[in-house]
Order: C-alpha cells, then sequence, then structure tokens
C-alpha cells in the first residue's frame, strides 16, 4: 500500500469522547487509531484465529465499542510481525 483515506461522516453519529453505538456516538481517537491499524495492515483479532485472547480482547483492532486511545500489546505485536 503506498497510501490510504479515512473518511469521518456525521451521517446521524456524534463524534465525542464515548463509545455507544444504540445511540451513535463514536469518539474520534477510537476510531483513528483503529483504522490506522487498517493502514498498517492489521485485521480484527477474531478474523486471524477461532479464539480471542484476553490481549486480543484489549487490543484496539478489536471493534466492540470500547474506548480504546492507545495500542495494545497485541497490536504493537502484530505490527511486529508484519514489518
Amino acid at each position: 500500500m503506498t497510501w490510504a483515506n479515512s473518511y469521518l461522516s456525521n451521517d446521524g453519529w456524534t463524534w465525542d469522547d464515548t463509545m455507544n453505538q444504540s445511540s451513535k456516538h463514536a469518539d474520534v481517537r477510537t476510531v483513528l487509531v483503529h483504522e490506522l491499524g487498517h493502514w498498517l495492515r492489521l485485521l480484527h483479532p477474531n478474523q486471524c484465529s477461532g479464539s480471542v485472547t484476553s490481549a486480543e480482547a484489549a487490543a484496539v483492532m478489536t471493534p466492540d465499542w470500547t474506548l480504546k486511545r492507545t495500542l495494545g500489546s497485541d497490536d504493537k505485536a502484530a505490527a511486529a510481525a508484519i514489518y
């Protein structure tokens, strides 16, 4: 990959510092850190194996609607394995 774009839509969503799927509130930093992980070619942990470990569950690449503003150990390990 040589370039990538991410667009944050406000189509019915409120961008603030909370994560709540039912009320359509999303934390910009959590979403951007997750999407930047995709730029690095990281997948959602459940796409890699059948069972998810506690480190994978805490990873920013696990989309579970919790506030995750920094990379977890699984995110760092995955990036290190790729690069």
